[in-house]
């Protein structure tokens, strides 16, 4: 029986593993950046952030240099990240802070699970 679970959930895992390619959902938020202003954010999974408007300055708690990002610029950041963002001068900027929701982790877990329960028993 666990045999046929553990089959189940890993998968589920593979088709998780290509939706991470390809996502099929996707969680976008939209943040309106104005001149005068430092906005931050803790990212709680990887994510995309893409720039539409001015210019946009973005710093990172682990890496600690300073990013210009144009518009239609891209930059992919790792889960855990603390960031910061601005705009240059004085013009307004549209960030779009763009991951997949972290269900992959849930059905790892689940999977370990399964995978222990079918080795000891």
């Amino acid at each position: 029986m666990y045999d046929t679970l553990e089959q189940s959930a890993l998968s589920v895992l593979s088709a998780v593993d290509a939706t991470r390619r390809a996502p099929l959902l996707a969680m976008s938020m939209h943040l309106a950046l104005v001149p005068g202003r430092v906005t931050t954010r803790r990212l709680s999974a990887d994510t995309e952030i893409r720039v539409l408007g001015a210019r946009v300055w973005l710093t990172q708690a682990a890496d600690g240099y300073d990013h210009w990002l144009g518009p239609g610029d891209v930059m992919r950041l790792p889960r855990g990240e603390r960031i910061w963002l601005s705009v240059e001068d004085q013009a307004s900027a549209l960030v779009s802070l763009t991951y997949v929701p972290a269900a992959r982790s849930w059905l790892q877990r689940v999977a370990a699970v399964l995978g222990r329960r079918s080795r000891s028993g």
